[in-house]
């Protein structure tokens, strides 16, 4: 986001076309006075060029500066920022921040405008054989560190996003294959009602609850014969 520009008469009573003092002030995107001048002289029209040159110099110098921040560090700001801004659940926030805490574990101090493609694939390479992730799970942390970087260059604090240089992570999860009517009968049969395990399968089967929402499930989820879900545990 760029910084606000605003010009206002040094003038009181004038028109604008005759007035030739102003005060420029530039705010930048939290809302902060990083540049005020009150005695600039000239037409609207130059006191407003001036103040967008400023505006343009302050934008470069705050994109170079969050240039400089490191892979762990933007990525957790940009993560968190999705959550306050409600454009994520909790659920989410926390989903992400364990894909990307992986990653930043071998590029997370490396800086955003320095990151290349082998820096990912060597990462990669690492993560699959010390810490065992699977294909599918190492496509999404691809998806979401992509989706870090793709925010770093609409915002033009870097030129390019390095993940473009890298395969996606082949999903490796093989389909799961769904129970037949008769064998939802057995298993059903096979359950022990007075296991609180076993309750909680036959309600997943019932219902085609998943298993987050069978955990999290209150009694006062349950009103007049229906479960109403209304959160699910990760």
């Amino acid at each position: 986001m760029e910084p606000t520009v605003t010009v206002h008469s040094a003038e009181p009573g004038k028109p604008r076309a005759r007035c030739r003092k102003w005060k420029i002030a530039v705010c930048n995107e939290r809302g902060r006075l990083v540049y005020h001048r009150t005695t600039f002289r000239g037409t609207y029209t130059q006191a407003r060029n001036a103040a967008e040159s400023v505006s343009k110099q302050i934008a470069c110098s705050e994109r170079a500066r969050d240039a400089r921040d490191s892979f762990g560090e933007y990525t957790t700001s940009w993560n968190d920022g999705r959550l306050a801004v409600g454009a994520i659940s909790k659920q989410t926030h926390a989903k992400n921040a364990y894909l990307l805490g992986v990653l930043a574990r071998y590029i997370g101090r490396v800086r955003i405008c320095e990151i290349e493609d082998y820096d990912i694939q060597r990462a990669y390479i690492r993560i699959r054989n010390d810490d065992g992730l699977s294909g599918t799970t190492m496509a999404c942390m691809h998806t979401v560190a992509w989706s870090a970087m793709q925010h770093a260059v609409r915002t033009r604090r870097i030129q390019y996003n390095p993940f473009d240089a890298v395969d996606r992570p082949r999903n490796d999860t093989k389909e799961r294959e769904t129970l037949t009517p008769m064998e939802c009968t057995a298993l059903s049969a096979a359950l022990d009602k007075t296991d609180g395990r076993h309750i909680a399968v036959l309600v997943m089967m019932d219902a085609g609850l998943r298993r987050g929402e069978v955990c999290a499930l209150t009694w006062g989820d349950i009103r007049d014969g229906c479960i109403h879900v209304r959160h699910s545990l990760a």
